[in-house]
């Protein structure tokens, strides 16, 4: 049974606009929180993970922990040379580009001389012609 205003109860009353204003919010909140799970989701999977499997020197470690160490130790290897090669191969890219450029710009130096010294013939030539 609902109390009536009259007895002194109190009523909260919402215009719709409150209450649109209201369910805007939450869906704001809502998509926020959905954008800050996605940034999560982004950043989480962006960092490299190394699962290491350690065997510790306690007593009754079985015979199993020195494969275990073997196989961390060669895919470490394995990972570390893959660096390697890869700021090798970056170290060459870099020293190549350079080499390009300067390349590039004796023969852009060897051509506009080249470009003027025709030109030069092309106006004298002209200049002959108008005699």
């Amino acid at each position: 049974m609902a109390a009536a205003p009259s007895s002194g109860a109190l009523v909260a009353v919402e215009t719709e606009e409150e209450e649109e204003a209201r369910r805007q919010a939450y869906l704001k909140r809502l998509r926020d929180a959905e954008d800050l799970e996605d940034k999560l989701r982004e950043i989480s999977e962006g960092v490299p993970t190394m699962v290491c499997n350690t065997a510790g020197s306690t007593a009754g470690a079985g015979s199993g922990g020195f494969h275990s160490y073997r196989q961390q130790k060669r895919r470490n290897q394995i990972r570390e040379a893959a660096m390697e090669a890869d700021l090798k191969h970056e170290k060459e890219q870099t020293a190549f580009d350079a080499r390009k450029a300067e390349l590039a710009k004796v023969e852009e130096n060897k051509t506009a001389k080249r470009r003027a010294k025709r030109q030069k013939l092309k106006a004298k030539a002209k200049k002959r012609a108008k005699k």
